[in-house]
């Protein structure tokens, strides 16, 4: 009997153990962002589009990103949760942490910063002009606040059950909770790599390397300067020397020409002396 009853006892841990273990692995889906949410390997996200016909829901973020840590503490207490998860029932969701990022260019269109959200078709196909470009124009997947997550939730639904494509003029756009938060980040993001947040010390490289640029430049325009007047400097100084050197050539020109003019004198003057005394001599 007691065999019996250890037996069973065994046969209770191992199943207990082993849902604990799809329980674990099912919340290790959803890397934090919700375990009240049914989070789907990316793996198997086409197939399960295409058989319940619902849109997919694709979030790409890294377990090293603050941007990523700060939208997972959002998730957790907007007050807009209920109707995200409720909301969130009409898509196939899927986030990818680190590695498990697709190795797809369409989910990086304007680079790959982190997070990065994304409203595919069942075939894996990003929907067109649904983003939060208005609020980030460099990072147009970029969503820290659930409000335009919501309204673009919303336009990829109308999007999948219609064959008009979204117009380019009804992209997310800011609203007044979200503007502040827009605010503080666009002091923040830059470029196209890394989290928003993480991109200030980009920025002031980029400002560093601008006034780097600038210096160089006012250093280069004055030596180009100052060689300019250094070389005029010099070419006035060959000039000069050429003018009195010239003047110089003159002046011992003249003074021959005088030597030679009193040289020829004083042979004159000896000439007719001699000639003078030749006549005496004759008388």
């Amino acid at each position: 009997m007691r065999h019996f009853v250890l037996i069973e006892l065994l046969l209770f841990v191992e199943v207990f153990l082993e849902e604990q273990k799809n329980e674990i692995k099912e919340n290790d889906l959803a890397h934090g962002f919700g375990d009240d949410i049914e989070w789907v390997k990316w793996s198997e996200a086409k197939e399960q589009a295409k058989t319940l016909k619902k849109p997919i829901f694709l979030l790409i973020h890294k377990s090293w990103c603050g941007a990523c840590q700060a939208l997972k503490s959002t998730f957790r207490s907007s007050t807009d949760r209920d109707e995200f998860v409720k909301l969130s029932k009409e898509f196939v969701m899927v986030n990818t942490e680190d590695d498990e990022e697709p190795n797809d260019e369409r989910y990086s269109p304007d680079g790959q910063y982190i997070p990065r959200i994304f409203f595919l078709d069942v075939d894996g196909t990003p929907f067109e002009n649904i983003n939060n470009k208005a609020s980030y124009p460099r990072n147009s997947h970029y969503f820290p606040q659930l409000p335009n997550l919501i309204k673009a939730m919303n336009k990829a639904l109308k999007a999948f059950g219609s064959p008009m494509k979204v117009d380019e003029s009804d992209q997310t756009i800011d609203d007044d909770s979200t503007k502040q938060q827009k605010m503080k980040v666009d002091e923040k993001e830059d470029g196209s790599t890394g989290c928003p947040y993480a991109a200030k010390a980009s920025v002031e490289k980029k400002e560093q390397e601008a006034k780097e640029k600038v210096k160089k430049r006012e250093q280069y325009e004055e030596r180009n300067q100052s060689d300019e007047v250094r070389t005029d400097n010099e070419e006035t100084h060959v000039r000069n020397v050429s003018r009195e050197n010239n003047e110089n050539a003159k002046e011992r020109e003249k003074k021959e020409e005088r030597e030679k003019d009193e040289n020829t004198k004083d042979k004159n003057v000896e000439d007719k002396e001699k000639r003078v005394e030749e006549q005496k001599t004759e008388l």
